[in-house]
């Protein structure tokens, strides 16, 4: 929120002024400054078309404004929303999403047990930050949550790190701030407060990439796919007359298989705050699954001394059923 050199809100300027939150951009930053802006009637800024980030410059963006009213900030994570689906909003449509916004987050602060990644892997329970978050405004939490629910017109809350941490992790997408930099308007890190760069560091939750288990999810799939190909032509009557089709054809199901729950895994891990655990459940799926089929797949072809071969088949089954056992207590 930008202040002026008395540290009150400007709580007559433009919403793109005062706020503009942009999804899937994880730092705080400023724009290049320009000496005047231009709208079109439906907010898209013309002049300049875009900004530039002034961290990196290969970073542009289009900016367009909502709605004031108190409810700028509600009315700008809706539109970001819209927008990252492809999808656009008139303001009747984003004011609709704004009032839910607000009922949802209020929901979850009020939630008697649950857990908010803040940062990293910082957790805080909803609990705590409903208390901190009305002791700032100086009000008991059932009147901030009273206010929370109201629209901004009507004298509801403006929102701001508190309300944003909530909707980080219901997004399950960090949502960054960006300040206008232009020379005649003030930094607004000149004038922040301790607690306003608390609440700034808080209302981005970092997303974790899952990268690792997509990876070797598709490893997986696209090697049992193949190898389950092979073997019902190019092998199919050696491993018919080593009587080993049925063994070959457990093991491409239990990779295939595996290869699908990690693509599951992954996506319940990105954002979650059981992350390191759901990825650890799922990298030892993984072994399991090389291990077991892997081995099998040896076997059918009498690759490597059996001593050593044929313990690693139960040894893989252990690590999958280790793996399940793991994902069931994480989630």
């Amino acid at each position: 929120m930008i202040r002026n050199r008395n540290k009150s809100r400007i709580r007559n300027a433009p919403a793109w002024l005062q706020l503009l939150l942009v999804l899937m951009v994880t730092e705080i930053n400023g724009f290049r400054p320009y000496s005047s802006y231009r709208f079109a009637p439906n907010g898209v800024c013309i002049s300049p078309i875009h900004f530039i980030d002034v961290n990196d410059s290969a970073n542009t963006f289009v900016m367009r404004s909502v709605p004031g009213e108190g409810d700028c900030m509600f009315l700008a994570v809706a539109l970001a929303t819209l927008t990252s689906m492809g999808l656009g909003g008139n303001d009747t449509l984003l004011r609709a999403i704004s009032r839910e916004t607000r009922d949802v987050v209020a929901t979850v602060l009020e939630a008697p047990s649950g857990h908010l990644v803040i940062e990293g892997k910082r957790l805080v329970t909803t609990q705590a930050l409903l208390r901190s978050a009305a002791k700032g405004e100086g009000l008991s939490t059932e009147e901030y949550l009273t206010q929370l629910r109201k629209e901004g017109i009507e004298g509801g809350l403006y929102g701001g790190g508190p309300e944003l941490t909530v909707l980080a992790n219901v997004l399950r997408r960090p949502i960054s701030i960006y300040e206008i930099d232009s020379n005649g308007i003030e930094q607004a890190g000149e004038q922040r407060t301790e607690k306003d760069v608390a609440f700034k560091q808080q209302s981005i939750m970092s997303e974790k990439s899952s990268s690792i288990l997509q990876q070797i999810a598709g490893a997986l799939g696209a090697t049992g796919v193949g190898l389950g190909a092979i073997g019902a032509h190019a092998l199919r009557k050696k491993l018919e007359q080593r009587g080993m089709t049925a063994a070959w054809n457990t093991a491409i199901l239990y990779q295939l298989f595996h290869s699908a729950a990690l693509v599951g895994v992954a996506a319940l891990a990105k954002g979650s705050a059981h992350e390191k655990q759901l990825t650890r459940a799922g990298q030892v799926m993984a072994v399991g699954s090389l291990l077991f089929s892997g081995s099998i797949y040896m076997l059918c072809f009498e690759i490597g001394p059996k001593y050593i071969v044929g313990p690693t088949t139960p040894i893989g089954g252990f690590f999958m059923i280790g793996g399940w056992i793991m994902l069931g207590l994480a989630v």
